[in-house]
């Protein structure tokens, strides 16, 4: 008798909760709509949450990163392309005799434009900058002077002057390589002046 007691108590226990939950299966489905768009809107409120809080601060590091290394790899590519390229091209040009013949271009001092003259007669017409005026001119002013000494130079690839003439207007812009090599070039050529230069570029 008292071993069946605890086994009648549960049967009833579990047909009472089977009685309840049948009767409150009507109220589940008029809410169970409501209830699953509130969960789910519980669920996608704390992804966002995790993703603002976890996820974006590492996709955001992982980002900083990737842009620092391609920073790095544009500036040792610019400095290849500078450094290394550009001399080699311009030496293969002179070894090939591409920069043989006449040119046009202008005296910038008077603004007058000479034609049909040999370069290295002209040269002398050319005036010679003083490296402390060329760094008080514009970027633009720059380049119409390097333009005057890179035509002398295609008429005569190994005029000393013109070289260290370059290697101011070079030092006078920062372009402190392209600067060097002309002055190297120069010295290598005999001038006095592309030495002194040289010693400032260094200091």
């Amino acid at each position: 008798m008292y071993s069946i007691l605890p086994l009648i108590i549960i049967i009833f226990s579990l047909a009472g909760m089977l009685a309840i939950f049948i009767r409150k299966i009507p109220a589940m489905k008029e809410i169970s709509v409501d209830e699953i768009s509130y969960a789910s809107f519980k669920k996608t409120r704390f992804f966002i949450k995790a993703l603002k809080n976890k996820i974006l601060p590492i996709i955001l590091k992982i980002l900083e990163r990737f842009l620092r290394l391609l920073k790095i790899s544009s500036l040792k590519l610019d400095n290849l392309i500078s450094v290394v390229l550009i001399p080699k091209i311009r030496e293969s040009y002179k070894n090939l005799g591409l920069f043989s013949g006449h040119s046009k271009f202008k005296n910038l001092r008077f603004g007058k434009k000479i034609e049909d003259q040999e370069l290295g007669e002209s040269l002398n017409a050319v005036p010679r900058f003083q490296l402390t005026d060329l760094k008080a001119e514009d970027g633009k002013t720059l380049k119409r002077k390097e333009k005057i000494y890179l035509g002398v130079l295609k008429n005569n690839p190994r005029d000393a002057l013109a070289y260290a003439e370059l290697g101011k207007i070079y030092f006078a812009s920062n372009n402190i390589n392209e600067a060097k090599i002309c002055l190297e070039k120069a010295q290598e050529l005999g001038s006095e002046e592309a030495n002194e230069l040289l010693k400032n570029l260094k200091s």
